[in-house]
């Protein structure tokens, strides 16, 4: 049995297809038509779902019924449906980093068995890693969330400011590639007596620990060692912290409140220099009526130096995954929507939507005009590279645990009622409790998998000891 603990604590956590609509396996084949299958989906999600769903309709004569909860909250519902035996859904789209907790408490089951005959995780998704778990695929990604950088172009190409800048600091105010830039430059445009702020950069507790993620990274270390103790609070962490706190000086006064739609609100008002976000950030700055639309320059988000020379660190921190539920009675067809939605044109149609949260995930979405005026070609070429050099989540069980600790504590830093070291002294310690708890055997294993599955580049200048 499932304690109600164990599942409260995840719920706080929040192969190449053919391209047609009318896949069928033997199995599904066989399935009647008129069936009805219910999803739970993150609100907003509707306009990539719904062109998916009619196709499938048309194709299988399947009808596909839409529940939704808030963005942060899938997880959360699954997990507490699970706990009340209410889980009268069939399929899920959960964030990608909840896969392992929700596949330890046997919300999902795993999906090798119902998909095509073809190498495990080759669904032609440039970013697969997050479907897999212990061996075992959970979900196919649905959303290209890798983490970007927008700057404000009234800003970056003021040549006054240029010019200021470059007296200042004696170097020319272009893209930052590493986190010291970013800082500076933030520290340079912010103004608050002119409402004019450096950054929109996330402080809330349940995103603060994804700038951290990259922050550490780029200090040239991994977050555990290879026996999966905690190096976060390593006199790197500890740095990586230290700035970051002492970064946010230079943000909008809601920073340490603001959520994901909130945040967007702030950066499109033009007065920020810059932002860190996703696809839907973009779409969301380009809206007919956004003040910003045409003046946003994208980047890739900052890293560090290393050998001298410095290094862009993209982060895939978020992204929607089709995943099937335990409880359903029809796991084959589910599976075979799930692979529909995510291959051919009905996953091209899923990312066209300027109101949708689908960002590209396969190499046919760069590729395609209606995708190319939603997103612009400056944006795709950065989002393409990111999708190719990313460094992942923390895909271990008891991932919600653990970042929900971290975001709790680097909170708590970052408002001044705690040190950093203290912070994340407490924070490592709450880590070895939950790798023990999950078994820390079990664990290493994992994370020899993800540790093998960065990028090689960025593997070979980072320390795990």
């Amino acid at each position: 049995m499932i304690d109600r603990r164990t599942l409260m604590q995840a719920a706080l956590a929040g192969a190449l297809v053919p391209r047609t609509f009318g896949l069928q396996t033997q199995e599904s084949a066989r399935t009647p038509s008129g069936e009805t299958l219910r999803i739970l989906i993150p609100e907003g999600s509707q306009a990539n779902l719904e062109p998916v769903i009619l196709a499938f309709k048309e194709a299988r004569g399947v009808t596909v019924e839409i529940l939704t909860c808030g963005v942060d909250d899938v997880a959360t519902e699954m997990t507490l449906r699970a706990l009340a035996g209410t889980a009268d859904y069939d399929m899920a789209l959960p964030a990608t980093f909840s896969l392992p907790d929700l596949a330890e408490l046997k919300v999902i089951q795993p999906l090798d068995t119902l998909l095509p005959e073809t190498p495990t995780g080759a669904s032609g998704s440039l970013y697969s890693l997050g479907d897999r778990y212990k061996g075992e695929t959970f979900g196919l990604q649905t959303d290209g969330d890798v983490y970007l950088m927008f700057y404000n172009r009234m800003m970056l190409e003021d040549s006054s400011l240029r010019a200021r800048f470059e007296d200042t600091f004696q170097r020319e105010l272009v893209v930052p590639t590493t986190w010291a830039e970013l800082d500076q430059a933030m520290e340079f445009f912010h103004d608050p007596e002119k409402n004019q702020y450096g950054g929109a950069l996330f402080r809330s507790p349940g995103y603060i620990a994804w700038e951290f993620w990259i922050r550490l990274h780029a200090k040239g270390v991994f977050p555990v060692a290879d026996d999966c103790r905690p190096l976060i609070d390593s006199p790197e962490g500890i740095e990586a912290a230290e700035e970051m706190v002492r970064a946010s000086r230079w943000l909008c006064p809601n920073a340490d409140s603001a959520g994901l739609f909130e945040n967007w609100t702030t950066f499109s008002e033009g007065a920020t220099f810059c932002n860190i976000g996703w696809g839907g950030s973009q779409k969301s700055f380009r809206k007919e009526d956004s003040p910003i639309r045409d003046d946003v320059v994208v980047g890739l988000t900052p890293g560090g130096l290393f050998g001298g020379k410095p290094m862009p660190l993209s982060y895939f921190n978020w992204g929607w995954n089709f995943t099937v539920s335990a409880a359903t009675k029809h796991p084959q067809l589910c599976a075979d929507f799930a692979v529909f939605a995510t291959s051919g044109d009905a996953a091209v149609a899923s990312v066209r939507p300027l109101d949708g949260f689908f960002d590209p995930f396969l190499e046919s979405h760069y590729h395609d005009d209606e995708i190319i005026r939603a997103y612009t070609e400056e944006f795709l070429d950065r989002h393409r590279t990111a999708m190719a050099t990313t460094i992942p989540d923390f895909y271990l069980a008891g991932r919600g645990e653990y970042f929900d600790l971290l975001g709790r504590f680097l909170a708590r830093a970052n408002s001044g009622k705690i040190e950093v070291k203290e912070a994340l002294s407490t924070v490592a310690k709450g880590w070895e409790l939950i790798t023990e708890r999950y078994g820390r055997s079990s664990q290493v294993t994992q994370w020899q998998f993800l540790k093998s599955r960065y990028p090689e580049a960025v593997r070979s200048v980072l320390r795990s000891s």
